[in-house]
C-alpha cells in the first residue's frame, strides 16, 4: 500500500463489497472522485443472498463456486457528495467493467476438472450498481459461449444455477449445431453447471439418428448412454457411393464418439441389435465411420448364429473373420 496526497492510495490485493469480492494488482483509491480504478482484475467472486425453494425463506449467504477472470474496471463507492454515507443511493457501490470479462470451466469440480480454459463464457464490456445485495436469480451476465469446437460460439446469458456454480440452459436453435466441427448435427438443449457440458435431444450422424436425455459433451469425445439409435440403410452423400451402411435399431445403449478418430462405438445393454429389418440381432458392439459400419460379437440369424471379434456391415450384406 502506497499512500499519497489527498488520501490517494496505490495497493495490491483485495477489494470487497457484500456481493462482489476483487482481487488484482495496480489498484488505486481517488478520494476526489471516491472510487476505485482496479486495472487488472485477477478474479471476481460473488455472494449472493440464498432461500429455500420451498419455504422461500433466507438461508443466508454463499460464494458462487467459479469466477470472472481477467477483467478491469472502476468500482464508484458512494456519490461524492455523500462520502460519510449519511444518505442511502441505492444505484452505490456502482461498478463499470470497461473491459468485460471471463468466466472459464477448468476447476475440479465442474465433472472432475475434464476442461482446460478452451471452454469459457466471454463477458463484454459491463456494469452494475445496487452490488450492496443480491438475490440468486437476480445475477447474470449476457455474453457468448465458446466450447472449444464442440459447438458453434454461441450467444447467452451467464446465470447462477442451482448448486451455485455458473452455467446456463441453451436452446439450440430448430437448425441444429454442427457438433466437433464434422457431420454430426446436435439439436435439442444444452446445459452447463458442475455436472459438465451436457445435453438433451437427438445427434445425426452419417445415417444415424441417436436419442439420448444425457449427452456428456468432453472436448476430444462424447459419451452417452440412450433410449433410440437407428441407422437408415444406404449410401451417404457426404462419403460417396463406395461405402454403404446397413438397417440397424436398438433402443438402449452406451455410445462413446471420438470425432477426431472418426470412430462411434455403440455397445448394446439390455436388447440387442436389430438389423436387416429385424431379420437379425447382433449381441455385442458396432462401429460407425466414414468407412462404413463394423463390429463384433454374435450374430443370429434364423437359423444359424456367427461369432466374431470383426464384422463388416453393408446395405445387404456382411462379412465376418475371426
Amino acid at each position: 500500500l502506497t499512500m499519497y496526497a489527498n488520501r490517494k492510495m496505490f495497493f495490491d490485493g483485495a477489494v470487497n463489497t457484500s456481493i462482489y469480492n476483487f482481487n488484482g494488482r495496480q489498484l488505486s483509491f481517488d478520494y476526489d472522485k471516491f472510487s476505485i480504478d482496479l486495472v487488472h482484475i485477477d478474479s471476481i467472486k460473488f455472494t449472493i443472498n440464498t432461500k429455500d425453494s420451498i419455504t422461500g425463506r433466507s438461508k443466508g449467504t454463499r460464494q458462487i463456486d467459479n469466477k470472472l477472470s481477467y477483467s478491469s474496471g472502476t468500482l464508484f463507492i458512494d456519490s461524492i457528495s455523500n462520502k460519510s454515507s449519511k444518505n442511502v443511493y441505492p444505484q452505490y457501490p456502482y461498478f463499470d467493467a470497461n473491459r468485460g470479462a471471463y468466466v472459464y470451466f477448468n476447476q475440479a469440480d465442474i465433472l472432475g476438472g475434464v476442461y482446460d480454459t478452451t471452454v469459457y463464457f466471454k463477458i463484454p464490456p459491463f456494469d452494475s450498481d445496487s452490488m450492496s445485495s443480491a438475490q440468486e436469480k437476480s445475477v447474470g451476465f449476457d455474453g457468448e459461449f465458446f466450447s472449444a469446437g464442440i459447438f458453434p460460439p454461441f450467444e447467452q446469458k451467464l446465470v447462477v444455477m442451482e448448486d451455485y456454480s455458473f452455467g446456463f440452459e441453451h436452446s439450440v436453435p430448430a437448425e441444429g449445431y454442427q457438433t466437433y466441427g464434422g457431420d454430426g448435427v446436435f439439436f435439442g438443449t444444452i446445459r452447463l453447471d458442475k455436472q459438465g457440458l451436457r445435453g438433451k435431444g437427438v445427434i445425426k450422424y452419417l445415417n444415424t439418428v441417436i436419442e439420448s436425455s444425457d449427452f456428456i459433451f468432453y472436448t476430444d469425445s462424447l459419451v452417452a448412454v440412450g433410449t433410440s439409435f437407428v441407422t437408415m440403410a444406404g449410401t451417404n452423400d457426404k462419403i460417396g457411393e463406395s461405402v454403404t451402411f446397413p438397417q440397424l435399431g436398438i433402443e438402449n445403449y452406451e455410445v462413446k464418439w471420438y470425432p477426431k478418430e472418426d470412430s462411434m462405438l455403440v455397445k448394446n445393454l439390455m436388447n440387442s441389435f436389430s438389423f436387416y429389418d429385424s431379420t437379425a440381432t447382433l449381441t455385442g458392439a458396432i462401429n460407425i465411420s466414414h468407412k462404413g459400419m463394423t463390429g463384433y460379437g454374435i450374430f443370429d440369424r434364423t437359423g444359424s448364429r456367427t461369432v466374431s471379434p470383426k464384422f463388416m456391415f453393408e446395405q445387404t450384406s456382411f462379412t465376418a473373420r475371426d
